[in-house]
């Protein structure tokens, strides 16, 4: 009697306000499983929903993919399960829940004479586990049920065999998230992905460690053929008198007599009718067509194959999604039109963006990393030095010519050196002792301090450059980061330039009369920074215009995988 007081049981605390809980089993064995039923009242109907996967017993339940037969099963639920195939793991679910749900008398109740949801038509869906117990429960409950729906978003791919997983869209409607590797998860399809390993094994050329090498560099789709002919035979090539190739021949033999003998024979799919949502574009607009079994007999490697298992964002994308103009899918989405496509192999090119230190633009960003390296040692090792500047001139309480060489942050005296004769010129004298700070009371002029400002940013800029080429060797840049590398570079060089021009500046000395003033060996360091400093921005400019080659190829790879409606199938979506 308490499923009728409506208001005792409302979600109100999840935000489903016009849900209504009736019953609901917590208990995960490797039999049994959490599951729920609701009364609807927006929708009017009865909603079985089931859990997916969320624990260690549910992963025992996925594995057991083989077939069995529903011959018995069909004989007390009252469908022909002759010839009748399932999933393993997903049919022990099944009929706990279908005995837990007999026993508790929930479904009795909701649908007797006195209840107020007696019209309501039963609705069961789940998401990946709970998609392939909900199927199965949906085919045991439809005898008493006949106008059930079932909705199953992201499916194993090993349901139902194939002629059952046809026969059940008439009820059964599949929900596939474009590169979900979940769907795609079957017996036979190990079996082919397997094969193809060993096929692709046995017409490899090269040495395995230059395989290695190229492997881990990320093509383009365009460049991938030209990959595969250097290190791989064509098929018609492959040698037959090998070890290995009678090897696995006769591996593939056992596998074939041992597959025709067992239940692993029938092959199961995904049942019902399949929408697939596919990402076209990349940016999150998703369309939805109905799709063929046959589309997803093979695993599909991509990089968004297991995001695109989430629940929670493909919620989002069901609301967001929209079908025959302004028609949103809902749980009655079958009655709307979707879009028809032609049975062509048109799957989406995956270009990985990222492989550790797999230098997808060649060895020219380690070059530029390295010289980066060597301009910043320069640079820094001219910073601490006092050798920038070599001054002399006639000082006033000084008996005789006043000499020194002063850096950006240090100078030092100098002495002549006697042995070569008179000191004539600043370049005869030498060092005299070690660097030592300015006076506190001998303070920059205004250029000086502009002069250090220019080097901070140029150690600020470098470093910033220096970090973005590191992660260049493993990261494909788009056009716009390679500009930025290369503005960043132009940026040092011109700083540290500026500071060579000012370095003059940094003391009064050189503006006393008759001050003699030159370049020492650490204004020559940052000479050749700067040249190395102008040579990378070169470097990184190419590598920009390499970058843009790059993204207008993956555009057009993107724009190539379109889909199309094709004429007969336009034709089919008017006639429904």
């Amino acid at each position: 009697d308490t499923l009728f007081f409506r208001d005792m049981f409302r979600l109100t605390s999840i935000g489903l306000e016009h849900a209504i809980l009736c019953y609901a089993n917590f208990v995960n064995g490797i039999v049994s499983t959490p599951y729920a039923i609701m009364i609807d009242e927006e929708m009017k109907c009865v909603v079985i929903a089931v859990r997916g996967t969320r624990s260690l017993e549910d992963l025992v339940v996925d594995v057991q993919f083989v077939p069995e037969s529903l011959e018995k099963i069909g004989r007390v639920c009252g469908f022909r399960g002759e010839d009748r195939y399932c999933h393993k793991g997903f049919l022990a679910r099944s009929k706990w829940m279908y005995n837990d749900i007999k026993k508790s008398k929930v479904l009795k109740t909701l649908h007797s004479d006195q209840s107020p949801f007696k019209d309501y038509p039963l609705v069961l869906c789940g998401h990946s586990l709970g998609a392939g117990c909900a199927s199965i429960l949906s085919l045991m409950l439809r005898p008493s049920f006949p106008s059930l729906q079932c909705f199953a978003y992201e499916p194993p791919g090993c349901i139902f065999d194939d002629e059952l997983s046809e026969e059940c869209s008439e009820f059964i409607t599949s929900f596939v998230r474009h590169d979900d590797l979940v769907p795609r998860l079957s017996y036979h399809n190990f079996e082919t992905l397997r094969d193809e390993f060993f096929n692709a094994f046995a017409r490899i050329k090269v040495p395995k460690i230059e395989l290695f090498f190229h492997l881990k560099v990320p093509y383009s789709e365009r460049f991938v053929a030209l990959r595969n002919a250097k290190v791989l035979r064509p098929k018609e090539d492959i040698p037959t008198g090998t070890i290995f190739n009678e090897q696995l021949e006769l591996f593939r033999a056992e596998r074939a007599e041992k597959n025709s003998r067992g239940v692993n024979r029938v092959q199961l799919f995904i049942p019902g009718k399949i929408v697939h949502l596919v990402d076209i574009s990349g940016d999150g607009n998703y369309v939805p067509y109905w799709a063929r079994r046959g589309e997803f007999n093979q695993l599909e490697i991509s990089k968004r194959m297991y995001a695109d298992h989430d629940i929670h964002s493909l919620v989002e994308i069901l609301r967001d999604t929209r079908l025959g103009g302004a028609n949103t899918i809902s749980l009655a989405f079958h009655n709307a039109p979707l879009i028809y496509v032609d049975d062509e192999d048109d799957s989406e090119n995956d270009v990985r963006l990222f492989a550790f230190c797999s230098n997808p633009y060649g060895k020219l960003p380690i070059i530029l990393w390295v010289l980066g390296l060597i301009a910043t040692s320069l640079s820094t090792n001219a910073s601490i030095g006092c050798d920038f500047v070599r001054v002399s001139f006639d000082a006033a309480n000084v008996n005789g010519t006043l000499s020194l060489a002063y850096g950006i942050f240090t100078y030092e005296l100098l002495d002549c050196d006697t042995s070569t004769g008179p000191c004539d010129k600043i370049q005869d004298y030498m060092d005299n002792t070690e660097c030592v700070p300015y006076p506190p009371k001998l303070e920059h002029g205004g250029y000086g301090q502009t002069g250090l400002i220019f080097h901070g940013l140029a150690g600020i800029f470098g470093w910033f450059a220096l970090s973005m080429l590191l992660i260049s060797m493993c990261f494909i840049f788009k056009q716009r980061t390679w500009r930025i590398i290369t503005v960043l570079l132009l940026g040092v060089t011109l700083f540290e330039g500026l500071v060579l021009l000012l370095g003059r500046e940094f003391s009064v000395w050189c503006s006393e009369p008759d001050a003699v003033c030159s370049i020492g060996a650490d204004a020559i360091k940052v000479i050749v920074a700067c040249c190395i400093w102008f040579l990378m921005a070169i470097g990184s400019g190419y590598l920009a215009m390499v970058g843009k080659r790059s993204e207008t190829r993956i555009e057009n790879i993107g724009e190539g995988n379109e889909l199309e409606e094709s004429p007969q199938t336009d034709q089919k979506n008017q006639s429904s």
